[in-house]
């Protein structure tokens, strides 16, 4: 089979086959990745359905509505909260896990800057005149 060229790929005019140059993508933020973000978003969509369906089935059954209206506005408003409590938690956890990795990037960037004055004041060390006796 016959390899196809690239339309974008620049012929060498020296014969050899074509380059073609590929620029990573900047790396995705994940919060299925994160495990306490997991455990967090998970626990409080369960919290908020739970509250949102007692909350509504308590104000329901104070106005004296009948059963199944009760269970139907407590299912929904369970749902409602599920998911609207589900997104606020993603918003809150995409801005600490962002915190998060800014965090950690000072923290590197500072360790390489005392590496790099360590080295430096090694390499000044080392290059002082000595003085023969």
């Amino acid at each position: 089979m016959a390899k196809k060229k690239q339309p974008d790929a620049e012929e060498p005019e020296d014969g050899t086959e074509p380059t073609t140059i590929v620029v990573p993508e900047r790396p995705q933020l994940h919060l299925r990745d994160h495990p306490r973000a997991q455990f967090h978003i998970k626990r409080i969509r369960s919290l908020a359905a739970v509250v949102g369906f007692v909350l509504a089935a308590l104000l329901s059954l104070q106005a004296g509505l009948p059963a199944e209206d009760v269970l139907i506005r407590a299912l929904g408003v369970g749902i409602a909260a599920r998911f609207v409590f589900w997104a606020g938690a993603v918003l809150v956890w995409r801005q600490l896990a962002a915190a998060e990795i800014e965090v950690a990037r000072r923290k590197l960037l500072a360790r390489l800057d005392e590496i790099e004055a360590e080295a430096a004041a090694r390499r000044a060390g080392s290059e002082a005149p000595t003085q023969v006796a």
